[in-house]
């Protein structure tokens, strides 16, 4: 028996429908380019506008961002050798900027955060996750290969928000500090009265100079 053809109902395109079952939906459907070639930031922030709370699905390829401000929660999904790279010559702080909302990425083993600070103007500044969260929100980053990143690869001011970073791996970092910690070396949580929030280290593994080998896990919360 043959299986029969799905269509949309009249003004529901595929992708909308798709959102109503949790996804995941692909980036590639909203411009993004994942030949690394052209910025890929407004392609980014139409998926995440479009598919609140869905889970954002990055095939494999490199996908140039800046400056993504988030305007609602994000949940991405990065295939094996999917890429994530900061745009050379950057003049913002990060590449992915939370301030105020929720965001996941999940490398799943396979996927790669590059910060690329080789060709950055300020190798010391940029991040590629920089911003705050507020009570009830949260930055998680976890399964990722985290290379090239500047000093605080992850910074965020949390009040009262959730911060982790579980099984990555970090490589050829940029040091600015003697710090020999990875919890300030690779991930800042604080608030401007101090700490309010929670920050969890979970079986990291760094191999840049003047951070430790491993880090087995538990890590302050």
């Amino acid at each position: 028996m043959p299986i029969p053809s799905f269509s949309p109902a009249p003004g529901i395109s595929l992708t909308t429908a798709d959102t109503r079952y949790g996804g995941p939906v692909s980036v590639l459907v909203y411009g993004a380019d994942k030949t690394g070639t052209n910025d890929s930031t407004s392609a980014f922030n139409s998926a995440i506008i479009a598919n609140p709370g869905c889970d954002l699905k990055v095939p494999a390829g490199t996908y140039l961002l800046d400056n993504l401000n988030l305007p609602g929660n994000a949940s991405f999904k990065l295939d094996a050798g999917a890429t994530l790279r900061h745009k050379a010559a950057s003049v913002s702080y990060g590449m992915i900027i939370p301030n105020g909302y929720s965001i996941t990425i999940d490398g799943q083993n396979g996927g790669t955060l590059d910060g690329n600070y080789q060709n950055q103007n300020r190798a010391t500044w940029t991040r590629i996750i920089y911003g705050s969260i507020l009570s009830g929100q949260s930055v998680v980053v976890k399964n990722c290969h985290i290379v090239n990143s500047a000093y605080a690869a992850i910074n965020i001011s949390t009040f009262g928000g959730y911060c982790e970073m579980s099984n990555c791996t970090i490589t050829n970092q940029a040091e600015s500090t003697t710090g020999t910690d990875l919890t300030s070396i690779i991930f800042i949580g604080i608030g401007q009265s101090g700490f309010k929030g929670f920050l969890r280290f979970n079986h990291n593994i760094a191999t840049a100079a003047a951070v430790p080998s491993t880090y087995p896990g538990g890590g302050p919360g």
